[in-house]
C-alpha cells in the first residue's frame, strides 16, 4: 500500500468509526498524522484496523498517546485491536517510553484497556501548538488511563495530567 493510499484508508476508517467531521479529520491528518505513528492491520489489501501512538510528554517524560483506535465494523471481534495494542506496548518499551496513555470513551472500553495494564481516571489537559482537542470533545469525560512502563510512578488521583505534544 502506498503512503497516499494508507492516508485515504485512515480517513475512511476514521469517518466510519467515529463520525468526526471532515474538517477535524483533515486537521488531524495535516497537523498530527505521521505514518510512523500509525499501527494497522490489513486484510486482503484493505486497512481494517488502526491505532495511532502520538508523541507526548508527561512531566517531561516521553509518553505515547494511544489515539483513534478503530476497527471496521465487519472485522470486529477478530482480535485486531488487541493485537495493535500489544504492538503499541512493545513499541513503547523498545523506544523507552515512560508511559502509554489513552482516554477510553466508555466504561466498557475502560475495562478493555485495564486488561492491558492501563490504570486510573486522571483529568487530562492537552497542549498542542494549534489547540486541537484530542479528547472526547467533552472535557468532563476526558479521563486518562495510564499504562506505566518501567519505573514510571502514577500521579496522585486528584492531579491533572498535562500532556505536551512532541513534534
Amino acid at each position: 500500500m502506498t503512503e497516499e493510499y494508507i492516508k485515504d484508508a485512515v480517513r475512511l476508517l476514521w469517518k466510519d468509526s467515529f463520525g468526526d467531521s471532515d474538517e477535524f479529520i483533515e486537521t488531524f491528518m495535516l497537523r498530527l498524522y505521521k505514518q510512523e505513528h500509525l499501527l494497522y492491520v490489513q486484510e486482503n489489501g484493505q486497512l481494517v484496523s488502526m491505532l495511532h501512538i502520538l508523541p507526548f510528554t508527561i512531566n517531561r517524560k516521553k509518553a505515547g498517546y494511544i489515539y483513534a483506535v478503530a476497527t471496521a465494523e465487519e472485522h470486529r471481534n477478530k482480535g485486531y485491536a488487541s493485537y495493535l495494542l500489544n504492538k503499541a506496548i512493545e513499541t513503547a518499551k523498545r523506544e523507552k517510553f515512560a508511559a502509554l496513555v489513552t482516554i477510553p470513551a466508555s466504561k466498557a472500553l475502560r475495562s478493555y484497556y485495564e486488561r492491558f495494564g492501563f490504570k486510573g481516571e486522571y483529568r487530562a489537559e492537552f497542549c498542542t501548538p494549534f489547540g486541537i482537542d484530542l479528547g472526547t470533545g467533552e472535557k468532563e469525560k476526558d479521563l486518562l488511563s495510564i499504562l506505566p512502563i518501567g519505573t514510571f510512578q502514577l500521579p496522585r488521583k486528584e492531579e491533572k495530567i498535562r500532556l505536551e505534544l512532541q513534534e
